[in-house]
């Protein structure tokens, strides 16, 4: 067998191109002496007898009824030991991470696209239970804060302002307005709000006008005394009162308690007077149970505070 017939198929020395059943049945005999290595390392170790090896290969082939030329089975031994048909699998790099990172796509692009999911539902779950109401109650404050507090800080300022009949307290209106003010501009909304809730308390006062009567209703106390906590041996009385509008209807008024310093809106409170007018409205329910003198004073439209027809030093109570 001549050289020629062995030299690969690219080779320029080679008028003829291999078919793609030679090629074919080249890579079956790599594969067939693959198979039998014993055969490979008795034979083909020794180059003087590959004669030999051809001659067992086309024995091989021929009990299986498979007819194959010399020059496929030579073309088949150079090729094994060329390692023609081998695979080599590519040195480690970053280009075959890539390569083994898209092979192995389908298992952790289902993972990424799971935690994508989950990511996705809690954050849904969180915008919706936490961030969403956050930036809403944020909104509402910066709102409150920069139109609706200037707006009635305005309105209740101009209201006490238009309706006090006493330049005291429209000074203290004035007062309460540009502290309101300087609360805004250092965006200090809850002073702010404290300061709109005292001038609302001023301009709802100033607004009420109704008589002041001693309660007298069947199980009602008319009067109370107190033992106050820094003289036990002294006693308070307190005349057990509810304003009343020209109209017949019991008013709410807010009363700031001398006791606690704590300001409540109540429809009756106690009015401390000294123990001769406390005797006074006993001695007069107790004749037929009718306080007959049971007006003890009015509360003007404009006016800040009461004017009353019995001694008090206006000291209030709202429990007993």
């Amino acid at each position: 067998m001549s050289d020629t017939a062995l030299k690969p198929t690219n080779s320029a020395a080679d008028p003829k191109p291999q078919s793609l059943d030679d090629v074919m049945m080249a890579m079956d005999v790599v594969d067939t002496l693959r198979h039998r290595s014993r055969l490979v390392e008795t034979e083909l170790n020794a180059g003087d007898r590959r004669a030999e090896l051809i001659d067992r290969l086309k024995e091989i082939y021929a009990s299986q009824g498979i007819e194959v030329t010399e020059e496929i089975l030579a073309e088949g031994v150079k090729a094994l030991e060329e390692s023609r048909f081998t695979y080599e699998p590519p040195k480690p790099s970053f280009k075959t991470k890539l390569a083994h990172l898209y092979i192995s796509r389908g298992r952790w692009m289902r993972i990424f696209l799971l935690i994508g999911v989950l990511t996705s539902f809690l954050w849904g779950v969180f915008y919706v239970g936490v961030e969403r109401p956050r930036q809403q109650t944020a909104n509402q404050i910066e709102t409150r804060l920069t139109r609706v507090l200037p707006m009635e800080l305005a309105q209740s300022h101009d209201l006490i302002a238009s309706i006090a009949k006493n330049p005291i307290v429209v000074a203290r209106g004035d007062k309460l307005y540009k502290q309101g003010q300087a609360q805004l501009a250092a965006r200090d909304s809850k002073e702010a709000e404290a300061t709109l809730l005292e001038l609302d308390r001023i301009a709802t006062t100033l607004q009420q006008e109704y008589t002041i009567r001693v309660v007298n209703r069947v199980g009602e106390n008319s009067g109370v005394w107190r033992v106050p906590d820094n003289n036990p041996t002294a006693r308070n009385f307190y005349l057990i009162v509810e304003g009343v509008t020209p109209a017949g209807q019991i008013v709410n008024a807010q009363i700031m308690s001398e006791e606690t310093g704590v300001p409540k809106t109540v429809k009756k409170w106690g009015i401390r007077v000294d123990e001769a007018t406390m005797n006074r409205i006993r001695n007069d329910k107790s004749d037929d149970g009718i306080i007959q003198s049971n007006i003890v004073g009015r509360k003007a439209l404009g006016e800040l505070e009461p004017s009353y027809t019995v001694i008090t030093d206006g000291g209030k109570i709202w429990e007993w």
